[in-house]
C-alpha cells in the first residue's frame, strides 16, 4: 500500500517538474540559438531533480527504486498530454493576436532571428509602411 502512495507522489513530482520547466520551454522556443536551448535544458534537468528531491523529503519516500523513475516519467508525460497542450493552445491564440508586433520588436532588438518565410512578410510590411 505504501508503494502506491509513492507512485502517486512521484507522478505529482513529474507533473510539477513539467510545470516548473514550462517557462524554459517558452524561452527555448522563442530564442533561436542553440546555446540557449542547451542552457534551458540544463536548467530544466536541474530543476526537475530538485523537484524530485523536495518531493522525496516532503513525503518521506523510501530509497530510490525503478518504479519511482518510471512514475516520474509517466507524470511528466501526463503533463505533456494535458496541461502543456492547454497552455500551447492559449499560446497560439495569443501569438496569432499579438505575434507579428512582438516578432517585429524582438527582431529589432536582435533577440529573435526571423525565418526566411517570415522575413519576406516583414519586408513587405516594412515596404507598405514607407
Amino acid at each position: 500500500m505504501i508503494q502506491i502512495w509513492e507512485v502517486f507522489a512521484c507522478m505529482v513530482a513529474g507533473i510539477l517538474s513539467g510545470i516548473v520547466c514550462e517557462p524554459f520551454f517558452v524561452v527555448a522556443y522563442c530564442v533561436d540559438r542553440k546555446i540557449v536551448r542547451i542552457i534551458t535544458d540544463i536548467f530544466c534537468a536541474v530543476l526537475s531533480g530538485a523537484v524530485f528531491i523536495l518531493t522525496c523529503i516532503y513525503f518521506r519516500l523510501s530509497d530510490f527504486r525503478i518504479y519511482m523513475a518510471v512514475s516520474i516519467f509517466v507524470g511528466f508525460i501526463l503533463y505533456e498530454i494535458s496541461i502543456h497542450r492547454i497552455l500551447a493552445f492559449f499560446g497560439k491564440r495569443l501569438y496569432n493576436k499579438f505575434g507579428s508586433s512582438w516578432k517585429r520588436i524582438l527582431s529589432r532588438l536582435s533577440i529573435v532571428s526571423c525565418k526566411k518565410k517570415n522575413s519576406k512578410k516583414l519586408s513587405s510590411l516594412q515596404r507598405s509602411r514607407r
